[in-house]
């Protein structure tokens, strides 16, 4: 893919949308790699760092190099935001508190865009919490109900669960810019 842009002196931040993705496929900007697709055959938002200098003046080309077994995926929705993964992702953020009654239940806590495409985010414990969080793309898993998800502003459909045996609950958010919403589950 060939894109126009200036020249980057700061960090920049690739966000795509990938699927199917078994192997090890490079991403590749200018001819320098990236990073890789995460390997997971789910429909996600992948974001990757662009470091400063790595943008040229003009034409750049990014590319999604195959593996050397086959592997069919699908990669598109390319779009480039300023600052790192950490700073692009942090420009709205909802606060989860998952209970029954007045006890906190360890959960899987899912963000999908509403055509359910797991989102790109980043979450980090609640501040008065110390147990650490699992995240991955779209996904945290937290001891305690609790987590402060950062993610770019839109609309989600939030979903907590504590596994296959127990039911889902969701709810839908818009994500507004620089503000924090609370949901309660």
């Amino acid at each position: 893919l060939q894109f126009e842009s200036n020249p980057n002196a700061s960090a920049k931040t690739l966000l795509l949308q990938q699927q199917g993705v078994k192997q090890g496929w490079g991403v590749y900007l200018n001819g320098k790699r990236l990073g890789n697709l995460s390997r997971s055959n789910s429909r996600l938002e992948h974001a990757l760092e662009i470091p400063p200098g790595r943008l040229m003046n003009g034409k750049n080309t990014l590319s999604v190099r195959a593996p050397k077994r086959i592997d069919d995926i699908r990669v598109g929705r390319f779009r480039l935001l300023d600052g790192t993964p950490a700073q692009a992702l942090a420009a709205g953020s909802i606060e989860v508190l998952v209970s029954e009654g007045k006890e906190s239940l360890p959960c899987r806590i899912t963000v999908t865009h509403p055509d359910d495409t797991l989102a790109a985010l980043t979450a980090s414990p609640l501040p008065d919490d110390s147990p650490p969080l699992a995240v991955r793309s779209g996904v945290v898993y937290t001891g305690n109900g609790r987590a402060h998800i950062q993610l770019l502003p839109g609309k989600y459909v939030v979903y907590a669960s504590r596994g296959f045996e127990y039911g889902v609950a969701s709810q839908r958010i818009n994500v507004l810019p620089g503000k924090t919403s609370t949901l309660g589950f």
